[in-house]
């Protein structure tokens, strides 16, 4: 039926541009693209990553201490 065809479409297209990341796009969704906030995501994942090998460094360095006085 024309309907269902019509409803699968829109599905798609919502999908695709709000929540299918591009890989062209550096990983960001068209949606957010044209809303200009690349950068902003961009930047918080970036930040993300520093903090999770911030984390990850003072864990490691952690254990390297316990090892050293066991």
């Amino acid at each position: 039926m024309p309907i269902d065809l019509q409803c699968a479409i829109e599905k798609f297209v919502e999908f695709y541009n709000y929540r299918r990341y591009h890989k062209a796009l550096k990983d960001i969704t068209p949606s957010d693209m044209l809303v200009g906030r690349r950068d902003q995501i961009l930047a918080q994942r970036k930040e993300a990553k520093h903090r999770s090998l911030q984390r990850r460094k003072e864990h490691n360095k952690k254990l390297r201490e316990e090892l050293r006085s066991a």
